[in-house]
């Protein structure tokens, strides 16, 4: 997780956006404008249904959807592609499955959701406008990590699917994947290390904050919970695995 070049926008293979799914989204906004200092503006949907999208510093930085269940919060990551029916295509052909496909969102972009081969959702995303690289400033979105058992599976499917190459470390006891392309990180991959994860493949989001340790103090706070302490990764910084008051879980990381 290095600090990306200085490149005008976003290319194909990146992801550009994330979003969080919330059965409460009154107090999901609440709870992340207190922790990251965010503002909310809404866009409303074809079903009439509010899209929230929050900003730090005048710059557009998460989503937020409002969705009837009783569930933790669940955040959505979102891969840009150049063409998303020959992506989509692609992907149905390295074994994902179409959950719904080609979502149209109105001067933005369109959008299809897959399940990987390993059962992780992501959203394919084919924008109308320019993407820019994360400013990794506190509260904006920095990385993102794929939580899995199967690391052979999926890095064969997103190598193939997007033309990245990875690279193996070891940290700890763990094995962990870097994708890159190019020579730029793009994202990673790790197995679970909690028991309640095991059997799941998901991906986490990452966000960047000033101070790690605060930042997870102010998430208990704030009604939250600390699921790993903050702990260092070499060469990184200092990263925490965190949850919003749903029980929803995110990263927090401050880059050394």
């Amino acid at each position: 997780m290095t600090v990306p070049s200085q490149t005008p926008n976003l290319e194909a293979g990146s992801f550009c956006w994330a979003d969080v799914a919330a059965g409460d989204p009154t107090s999901t906004h609440k709870f992340f404008s207190q922790l990251f200092g965010w503002k909310r503006k809404v866009r409303p949907t074809e079903d009439a249904q509010a899209y929230s999208i929050m900003t730090l510093g005048g710059c557009n930085v998460a989503g937020i959807c409002g969705v009837e269940v009783d569930a933790p919060n669940q955040w959505m990551s979102y891969l840009l592609v150049d063409d998303l029916i020959q992506a989509t295509e692609r992907a149905v052909a390295l074994g994902a499955k179409t959950l719904r496909e080609n979502i149209e969102i109105p001067r933005f972009g369109t959008m299809t959701v897959i399940e990987d081969p390993v059962g992780a959702v992501l959203a394919l995303w084919q924008t109308r406008e320019k993407e820019a690289p994360s400013s990794r400033k506190h509260g904006t979105v920095s990385w993102f990590e794929l939580i899995t058992e199967s690391l052979d599976e999926a890095a064969n499917f997103y190598c193939r699917l997007t033309g990245w190459s990875k690279e193996i470390l070891e940290v700890g006891q763990s094995r962990h994947i870097v994708f890159t392309q190019r020579g730029e990180e793009k994202s990673g991959m790790m197995r679970p290390l909690r028991p309640e994860n095991k059997g799941r493949s998901f991906w986490l989001v990452y966000f960047s904050v000033d101070d790690c340790d605060e930042a997870a103090r102010r998430c208990e706070e704030l009604g939250g919970g600390v699921v790993d302490s903050p702990y260092e990764i070499e060469g990184v910084g200092r990263c925490a695995i965190v949850t919003d008051p749903s029980g929803g879980s995110f990263g927090i990381v401050e880059y050394h």
